[in-house]
């Protein structure tokens, strides 16, 4: 039998600075990928910096080495560095950190409500233009 996943999210219509599409979870955060990151050897000290979310769909980390390690993940997607897990850890957010430009984020944070009606501008000076709240 055929597994479907569940999407992380809605489609917000956004997309990131590198062009992932952005997800409003449940929670109500936007998300477009959550890095992860993943020791590649028994030491901890080679680590896969990755996003866990593909096409809106969340993975384990044991999916995503998977993944990895079969060449199914884009070189532009992931990153391997040498380090503690701290610096991997660092690595991971900093990836994640900033895919929202701040007018994206901004937009994405508000809840719109009301605003002009039909022609918009075209109708300023004859009364006042009908706004839903």
């Amino acid at each position: 039998m055929v597994e479907i996943p569940e999407l992380v999210g809605k489609k917000t219509g956004v997309k990131t600075r590198v062009g992932r599409p952005v997800y409003k979870t449940n929670e109500g955060e936007f998300v477009s990928e959550k890095g992860v990151s993943i020791p590649l050897n028994k030491n901890k000290t080679k680590w896969l910096i990755a996003p866990s979310i593909y096409h809106g769909v969340s993975y384990t980390d044991d999916q995503i080495k998977k993944f990895y390690e079969q060449g199914k993940i884009k070189k532009s997607d992931y990153k391997i560095i040498s380090g503690t897990e701290e610096d991997a850890t660092k690595a991971s957010k900093k990836r994640s950190a900033g895919l929202l430009t701040r007018k994206q984020y901004k937009t994405l944070s508000k809840k719109k409500f009301g605003g002009r009606v039909g022609v918009g501008v075209a109708l300023r000076g004859y009364g006042k233009v009908r706004s839903y709240k």
